[in-house]
């Protein structure tokens, strides 16, 4: 109007003249059942219900409001479009015949009206609008099969509710317990039964509906595989084999093999991978096969390497592989020719996935003793090693902190001379990164995983390890209250304490492991000059520190006996009795360990 008022429309019900505003606009539309529509009723009718999805910053009570209102108004779209009048001679401008219009037009605008409430359900975060986004694709189907072939749903409208499923998984990966969105165990039990539940379903559903034209895509499979990851619990027996039934389902007996490496040459200790699914569901396989993507791997990377089971994070390791050999093909490709898919994986997580995988199936096992089974860690430590080489060049795929954790882990539990020094590197890599990421910096955890390496490496034998864990020692020292994250800032680390009251210790046990005769007068000498460096720092020695430094003497004197070995004992008794540890005590507690 002149004044610069906005008046809406009014609609004529009956004889009654009812002025709309913008406060009731969505109650007139859903409570007159006689309403005259015009003929852009359905683009009038979505322009509403995305004016409903601006309510969104208003808060979660708003947001439920206007999806509720948006419900409301599909509803009386449908009744007035489809269910009051014979399909012949729609009154909506979507009737082929009365305006010449393509019949793939008018389904796209409808379907797009059906997807905007969907949409609009699933991102409530609720298992009731995830439901309700479902009613809706049944609701489809039903007008479809009624003659209503505008209403047909489509692929995408089947992903609009996988997405939702997605959307449920964002509460369960919450670790602090101050936020919003935290849910009770209870509920978290449910809501996970749930999703996995209807990501197999919807899939399958997909999967059946070759024959009425309705086919998975990528983001299908990426999106189921998504929700199953997310939702299932690690450990989980039963996951991987839910993820192979999808994944055969989507892409394909042929393909599933390929992927999952039937074919491959295994050893004879390998479980068979062909039985985690049924021959039903070999012959349930889709006939229109998706071609699975780097982004279907880093999923089913994520899946098997949660597991816990051998055969599982073996495959996870070989699916890296590849996604490692195909990321450098296509960096070719790219230089050569300007082409790519612009795949985020493999990302950080899909590395570190398989590191935790590793390093938490040798921590299940933590006996190393006979000469294959240090080989066999070695190995597998080394590989995993090289995978700092490929994520440090893509910024997807730049290691964390716990990147590094994980690969000290496996050093520290390989048994091998070689722990210490692959030790070092991994320390160097990880300073050198955390020039280039600001939220990354040297913490005192890797440095003590890195100490622990070398104590490895000195029971396995390694000829100067004490010296070169001696070495470490300074560094850390050096580092101690500058750069340096003490292990209170650091959530994975066990104790809030000063890295100098761990280390010592630490040093300490690593000069009694040493027992290599060219060694062990090092190895002792470091050992009288930690005790020296607690004592100036403050620290209590205990009975541990006195029982390493008697070994220690022990070890040399076993390699160089001597008049001065009388004089080396009388000194560490008389050390330990200054801290009420008597010479009895730690003769008697020496030799049950050596037994």
């Amino acid at each position: 109007r002149a004044d610069g008022k906005v008046v809406p429309p009014s609609i004529s019900n009956t004889q009654k003249h009812v002025e709309v505003t913008l406060d009731n606009i969505d109650d007139v539309i859903v409570s007159h059942k006689n309403v005259e529509f015009t003929p852009k009723t359905t683009l009038y009718v979505e322009q509403l219900i995305l004016a409903n999805q601006m309510a969104y910053c208003f808060g979660m009570d708003e947001k439920s409001k206007s999806v509720q209102r948006s419900n409301r108004l599909l509803t009386r779209w449908i009744s007035i479009n489809c269910l009051t009048q014979p399909q012949e001679t729609l009154g909506d401008d979507l009737t082929a015949s009365n305006t010449g219009k393509d019949i793939t037009e008018e389904s796209s605008i409808v379907r797009e009206l059906f997807h905007t409430v969907m949409r609009q359900n699933s991102d409530l975060w609720t298992i009731e609008g995830v439901k309700q986004a479902e009613e809706w694709v049944k609701q489809m189907h039903s007008l479809q099969q009624s003659g209503y072939i505008h209403c047909t749903p489509d692929v995408d409208a089947y992903n609009i509710v996988l997405l939702g499923l997605c959307n449920l998984c964002r509460p369960l990966s919450t670790k602090h317990s101050d936020n919003e969105n935290r849910i009770s165990k209870r509920e978290e039990r449910s809501r996970r039964k749930f999703i996995l539940e209807r990501a197999e379903a919807l899939l399958t559903q997909l999967t059946e509906m070759h024959d009425v034209g309705i086919h998975p895509n990528i983001l299908s499979l990426n999106l189921s595989l998504n929700a199953l990851a997310k939702a299932g619990r690690d450990g989980d027996p039963y996951l991987c084999k839910t993820a192979n039934r999808v994944l055969l389902k989507a892409i394909g007996e042929e393909n599933y093999r390929s992927v999952v490496g039937i074919n491959d040459e295994q050893s004879d200790d390998d479980k068979s991978i062909d039985d985690t699914v049924e021959e039903s569901d070999l012959e349930g396989a889709t006939k229109s096969y998706v071609k699975p993507n780097m982004d279907t791997y880093h999923w089913l990377v994520d899946i098997y390497s949660s597991s816990g089971d051998a055969m599982y994070i073996k495959l996870g390791t070989t699916l890296l592989k590849k996604m490692i050999e195909h990321r450098l093909e296509e960096q070719s490709r790219y230089l050569l020719r300007e082409g790519s898919t612009g795949s985020f994986a493999p990302s950080t997580g899909t590395y570190n996935n398989i590191l935790r995988a590793l390093a938490k199936k040798d921590s299940e096992n933590t006996s190393v003793t006979d000469k294959n089974s240090i080989e066999m860690r070695t190995e597998v430590a080394k590989e995993a090693t090289t995978y700092l080489d490929s994520m440090v060049r893509h910024e997807t795929s730049y290691p964390t902190r716990v990147t590094f954790i994980f690969l000290l882990q496996l050093w520290r539990k390989t048994g091998s001379t070689e722990a210490g020094e692959y030790a070092d590197e991994i320390l160097s890599r990880m300073e050198t990164v955390s020039m280039y990421q600001r939220d990354l910096k040297p913490f005192s955890n890797g440095y003590m995983l890195a100490l622990e390496c070398w104590h490895t490496a000195a029971t396995a034998g390694y000829v100067g390890a004490a010296d070169r864990a001696f070495q470490l020692v300074r560094v850390i020292e050096g580092k101690s209250g500058q750069e340096l994250i003490s292990d209170d800032q650091e959530e994975e680390d066990t104790e809030g304490t000063s890295p100098n009251k761990r280390i010592y210790p630490l040093m300490m046990k690593i000069c009694a492991a040493t027992q290599d005769k060219r060694d062990t007068p090092r190895s002792m000498a470091i050992a009288f000059d930690v005790l020296k460096k607690m004592e100036d720092n403050g620290m209590t020695p205990g009975h541990a520190i006195f029982l390493y430094l008697y070994e220690s003497v022990q070890n040399f004197l076993k390699h160089h006996p001597g008049e001065e070995g009388s004089d080396l004992l009388r000194e560490v008794f008389a050390s330990a009795s200054k801290y009420g540890v008597k010479a009895p005590e730690l003769k008697n507690r020496a030799g049950r360990k050596r037994v």
